[in-house]
């Protein structure tokens, strides 16, 4: 059933995955551990969660994209909002893998050391392990900041408005959920940059998923969802296995809200983050972030309104 919120003005639909039947076997969990997570994290922050966060955002980057952590950083993703009071502890987090050149190391051993906000796990930085640094995030964040009310995954390339989403999350969050755009009976490719080969996944449509440019899990699934992925085969296509696949086995509830960007949307227009039409945005370039930025402190309508 779709609801409207009253404050923030985003339509939404709770849809619970309890009933229903399943005619493949490939949601059964493995008897055994098929896939292990490394528990070792080579660098991480320290005394990070001495005042409890309500929400983390944890966003997957890469040694080379510094100008867009340094951006990040100092916008969307900072303690601090113009005009806007946070009234909850937010917490950001890049994470990493092991750089294929290990001469690039020094590059975010520096930034931990300047902004103690990097988690390096014990795994090669690449596309097809993108799953693989999403569930070390998680696990990192269970581990270390248990009581966390919501973690958001952020894309690099995207720019959330904070102080909305609290307020949706304030007004709507639910326990055992995953909130974002949620993508129905969407065909599985076999060819191209998102191909899936049937021997990792053999049916012909993924289960219900959120688009991976930024979903918020409930911090309460966090470690069911880590300790889950391990009995379950490994899939690439990471908003596919951690927000569709494993949500689906252990039966958690979607929360599927017109405010989140997917991939095919468009670049946020200023006009629509000022008068908070929107909640998250995506391909937004380092600059554009800083003109977002610019035009929220200027409470300026003058760009594309």
């Amino acid at each position: 059933m779709l609801r409207m919120s009253a404050n923030t003005n985003f339509t939404f639909e709770i849809r619970e995955n309890t009933n229903f039947f399943d005619e493949s076997q490939y949601y059964s969990l493995k008897s055994n551990k098929i896939n292990g997570i490394n528990h070792e994290f080579l660098i991480q922050p320290r005394n990070f969660c001495e005042e409890l966060p309500y929400l983390i955002i944890l966003v997957p980057s890469v040694h080379t994209n510094k100008i867009h952590r340094h951006t990040i950083r100092r916008t969307w993703g900072g303690e601090n909002w113009p005009g806007v009071n946070l009234e909850k502890t937010v917490k950001l987090v890049f994470l990493f893998g092991k750089y294929k050149l290990p001469e690039m190391e020094f590059i975010i051993k520096q930034e931990a050391e300047i902004f103690n906000d990097i988690v390096q796990g014990n795994y090669i930085d690449s596309y097809f392990n993108l799953t693989t640094k999403i569930l070390n995030g998680l696990q990192w964040v269970s581990e270390n900041c248990d009581g966390t009310k919501y973690v958001l995954k952020a894309d690099e390339d995207t720019f959330t408005n904070v102080p909305l989403l609290i307020e949706f999350l304030k007004q709507h969050g639910v326990a055992r959920s995953v909130i974002g755009h949620l993508y129905s009976e969407s065909h599985v490719k076999r060819v191209g940059k998102w191909a899936v080969p049937k021997s990792l996944f053999p049916l012909h449509t993924y289960p219900d998923y959120m688009a991976g440019n930024t979903y918020v899990l409930s911090g309460d699934i966090l470690g069911k969802i880590v300790r889950t992925a391990q009995y379950v085969p490994y899939l690439n296509i990471e908003d596919v296995f951690i927000t569709g696949v494993l949500v689906r086995i252990l039966k958690l509830r979607h929360v599927n809200v017109v405010g989140f960007t997917m991939w095919t949307s468009a670049k946020p227009r200023i006009c629509d983050i000022l008068k908070k039409k929107i909640i998250t945005g995506n391909k937004v370039t380092p600059k554009y972030a800083e003109t977002i930025w610019q035009a929220l402190h200027n409470n300026s309508y003058d760009y594309d309104c």
